[in-house]
C-alpha cells in the first residue's frame, strides 16, 4: 500500500535536463515534500502497538518518490473492511471514514503548492524567460 508522487512529463524533464545539478535540485524537492507527506501519515496513523506507524517509509528515485508501508494489514486500516470504518487521527480523535494516507494526501495542497513553487524556480534557472 502507498501514495506515489510522480513529477507529470518526467521522460520530457530527464530528456531535457543535462545540468545534474538541476535533476538533483528536483530531486531533493521532491524528498521533502514525500518526507512532510509520510510524516503526516505518521501522525495520523491509529495505534495499537505501533507498528503501522513505524512501518511507513518512503522511497525516492529520480523524479519519483513513493510513501508506504509493508505492513498486511493497513489496507484495512486505510480504506476499512465491511466491519470497521476507514480511520485516522487528528490530535487524540480517532476521525472514521477516511484513512491515514488518504488524509495526509488530501492535507497536503499547502505543501505541493510549494513544491510546485520551487520547481517554478528550479526550471526558470535552466530555461531563462
Amino acid at each position: 500500500m502507498a501514495i506515489n508522487v510522480h513529477v507529470l512529463g518526467a521522460d520530457e524533464i530527464i530528456k531535457a535536463l543535462t545540468n545534474k545539478d538541476i535533476l538533483s535540485n528536483v530531486n531533493k524537492e521532491l524528498s521533502k515534500l514525500a518526507i512532510k507527506m509520510a510524516n503526516r501519515a505518521k501522525k495520523a496513523t491509529v495505534v495499537d502497538t505501533g507498528r503501522l506507524r513505524a512501518s511507513i517509509a518512503t522511497q525516492i528515485s529520480d523524479l519519483s518518490a513513493e510513501i508506504g508501508t509493508n505492513v498486511e494489514y493497513a489496507p484495512f486500516v486505510e480504506f476499512g473492511t465491511s466491519k470497521m470504518e476507514a480511520r485516522h487521527l487528528e490530535g487524540s480523535s480517532k476521525v472514521l471514514g477516511e484513512g491515514m494516507f488518504t488524509f495526509a494526501a488530501n492535507n497536503s495542497q499547502e505543501d505541493i503548492d510549494k513544491f510546485s513553487d520551487e520547481m517554478g524556480k528550479i526550471m526558470s534557472d535552466r530555461w531563462p524567460k
